[in-house]
């Protein structure tokens, strides 16, 4: 197989203009937490939706319920599974990061670009099939074959 299809970044829709957390990506489900209110992302190999309740508008505690949160609450990644490690350091000052993949025996290098410092995390979901790179202004999802 191709090493190039082995991951394939997932169109993400605009949901917010600034995320808070975002949480670890669990049997196709994650949440994110913004200004706007708490996102529901259902994940597929192909595709991302996204589903806001207003109500959830800055609720650190809501989030939370929903599985392990990072972004401005801190958090731990997840950085190895069974096929895929992933690594990286944040240089808060820096225009992008550098995220280097490894996922079923081939290499990759993402570039993520950052608009704020004030956090960046990149983790592989709870079942190894999707890679997930965040900041308060972007995210980006990853399926992983």
């Amino acid at each position: 197989m191709d090493p190039q299809k082995m991951i394939s970044a997932l169109a993400v829709p605009r949901m917010t203009e600034r995320f808070l957390g975002i949480t670890i990506p669990e049997q196709g489900l994650m949440y994110a937490c913004s200004y706007d209110g708490l996102h529901t992302i259902t994940l597929s190999s192909e595709s991302v939706a996204v589903e806001t309740d207003e109500a959830g508008i800055e609720d650190y505690k809501l989030l939370e319920s929903k599985g392990t949160a990072l972004g401005v609450m801190g958090g731990v990644p997840i950085h190895k599974s069974e096929r895929a490690s992933v690594s990286y350091i944040f240089e808060p000052s820096a225009s992008e990061q550098l995220v280097n993949l490894t996922h079923a025996g081939a290499e990759y290098e993402l570039e993520f670009p950052t608009l704020s410092g004030d956090w960046f995390f990149a983790t592989l979901s709870r079942c190894g099939g999707f890679l997930v790179l965040a900041e308060p202004y972007d995210l980006q999802i990853y399926a992983l074959s």
